[in-house]
């Protein structure tokens, strides 16, 4: 596999899933370096919606890269989770879906 140019990430969630973070802006790269001196991630423009969270990234690595972020949630129950959609956006035949699981929430 090689490196993917202006790739775009989808992750839908349910109305009672509330970012915690509800800003949008640059995420990763820019911010200060770890106490080890690595960096903390992948840089991405991360544009927070009511529905989704949308990551673009100019250049994403390959291997594994960890995307996570903490919610407020406002109902307890179980859910499934909504399926992710990964896009390389001038080579859209570069695309791939996660497959949908459920996560008890209390």
């Amino acid at each position: 596999g090689d490196n993917r140019s202006f790739v775009k990430l989808t992750v839908p969630r349910y109305a009672s899933f509330r970012p915690v973070d509800q800003v949008s802006g640059m995420t990763g790269w820019w911010r200060s370096p770890l106490p080890s001196g690595r960096r903390p991630g992948v840089g991405s423009y991360r544009n927070v919606l009511d529905d989704r969270t949308e990551y673009y990234f100019d250049v994403l690595p390959e291997g594994v890269t960890v995307i996570d972020e903490v919610f407020y949630l406002s109902q307890d129950g179980v859910y499934q989770s909504p399926v992710l959609e990964v896009e390389c956006m001038y080579a859209p035949h570069y695309r791939a879906n996660a497959g949908a699981s459920p996560y008890p929430l209390h």
